[in-house]
């Protein structure tokens, strides 16, 4: 299974995930049978909605294979 089957498991249709998010069916098919990949500015709306669905979906999930993810450092005050 790819992360972004991992991804749309967590709902029953690629419909139900759109309207989960508030975006239309035909936007969030295109993301799996398209490109493969979801735009970064739906990631945390998606991630909110797959909790209230009772899953969890690691950001690792959302990144393109080959991407790294940096930890945020944080400065000190």
């Amino acid at each position: 299974m790819t992360a972004i089957d991992t991804i749309f498991a967590a709902w029953p249709s690629a419909k139900a995930m759109a309207d989960d998010i508030r975006l239309s069916d035909v936007t969030v098919r295109q993301w799996r049978n398209r490109s493969g990949a979801i735009p970064p500015r739906y990631w945390e709306r998606i991630q909110r909605a797959a909790l209230l669905r009772g899953v969890t979906l690691p950001v690792e999930l959302f990144v393109p294979s080959g991407v790294a993810i940096s930890p945020v450092s944080k400065s000190a005050s």
